[in-house]
């Protein structure tokens, strides 16, 4: 009887390993494409396109920059301007510039005999009522003792708009948990913080309400700069996708390996965003 198994395990093993096929999947070793990164917001700044030539997937070297490209800018008053490269793929306008919000921008790229466009909308939002920190103390259930930053604010009243926030510590960005995103649709408790009292941030901490605060604790005497970007629902979704890509662990649960959704023509990667920005600072007490 053992015999018998033995031979039928041994008859198992060869089948299945008869069966076992290796799939060689090909990927393109150069694509002909370009990637494109904008920083284009109503703070009077150089309007800057980064463009770098796309890569392979297994290709682990730094993007290469484009420099033989023709880059435009224009609104939907006729008013453009032209990006003058400066080095690995940087195109700058000429002087400082500010976007306006309610103007239609609208990107022309001229590369290699190939037109990459895309338009983008600079929407509105209204100043910051209030930047300032409180100290959380040890017993609040669920987040960390210490110093927490918050802004308080009325966002702008039609529904439908979309956040992202930059935080400074001592003139260092704070991004160890990637992009700070927030949409309008729950205005309370959003980093809006609509519900909660100014005077006394803390006022309702017994019944479990409190600011919603950026997720950084700070230090005495820290100074604390927060940059908020009013975007597009399409550069929102784009950050999402872009977040889950990086926060790949190669689990089962992780999103396919793939490019975020674009608003380039011709088939670019990147994303060609105008934002509205508003800045406040705090300093906490010593």
């Amino acid at each position: 009887m053992r015999t018998n198994i033995q031979l039928l395990l041994l008859l198992v093993l060869l089948v299945f390993s008869s069966c076992e096929t290796l799939i060689q999947i090909e990927t393109p070793e150069t694509l002909d494409n370009i990637t494109v990164e904008s920083n284009i917001t109503t703070q009077n700044q150089y309007w800057e396109l980064k463009i770098t030539s796309s890569q392979a997937y297994y290709n682990q070297s730094d993007a290469s920059g484009v420099e033989n490209a023709i880059v435009y800018i224009s609104d939907d008053l006729g008013n453009t301007d032209t990006l003058e490269h400066q080095a690995e793929g940087l195109f700058r306008s000429k002087e400082p510039k500010s976007a306006i919000a309610g103007r239609t921008y609208h990107m022309t790229i001229e590369y290699n005999g190939e037109l990459f466009e895309a338009s983008e909308y600079c929407r509105f939002q209204n100043s910051i009522d209030t930047f300032t920190a409180y100290f959380l103390p040890e017993n609040n259930g669920f987040i960390e003792k210490g110093w927490y930053a918050f802004q308080q604010s009325i966002e702008w009243e039609e529904e439908g708009d979309y956040y992202e926030w930059m935080i400074y510590k001592n003139d260092t960005l704070q991004d160890q948990f990637g992009f700070i995103l927030d949409e309008d649709q729950n205005r309370d408790v959003s980093f809006f913080n609509m519900g909660i009292d100014q005077e006394d941030p803390l006022s309702g901490i017994d019944q479990g309400i409190l600011p919603r605060p950026f997720p950084f604790t700070f230090n005495p005497g820290d100074t604390i700069i927060m940059d908020q970007y009013c975007i597009s629902e399409g550069y929102y979704n784009y950050l999402l996708e872009v977040q889950a890509q990086l926060n790949r662990t190669g689990g089962p649960f992780d999103p396919p390996p793939a490019n975020p959704v674009s608003n380039i023509s011709n088939g670019a990667y990147g994303y060609f965003s105008v934002r509205n920005i508003v800045t406040a600072q705090t300093v906490i007490p010593e």
